[in-house]
């Protein structure tokens, strides 16, 4: 028996969840970063916040987030 593959919760770095990263992406992190933007911890936006897996949302996955939505990095 072939079960389905089920679609992951989140896309790392697609904050907004439109299935694209862009630089809206970015600015949301950052906004979450500074405490403008309330993501529960362990939700599917916070995880797509925290691309880099430190536990953390901060102007680090910010970056890494615009890096991506330049294409300059890949986020996994």
């Amino acid at each position: 028996k072939v079960l389905p593959m089920l679609e992951p919760e989140f896309l790392p770095g697609d904050v907004n969840r439109n299935g694209f990263v862009t630089s809206a992406d970015a600015r949301l992190v950052l906004r979450r970063a500074v405490g403008l933007e309330d993501y529960a911890v362990g939700s599917p936006e916070y995880l797509a916040c925290d691309v880099n897996h430190d536990g953390f949302v901060t102007a680090a996955d910010a970056r890494l987030v615009l890096r991506a939505a330049v294409g300059l990095t890949k986020l996994s």
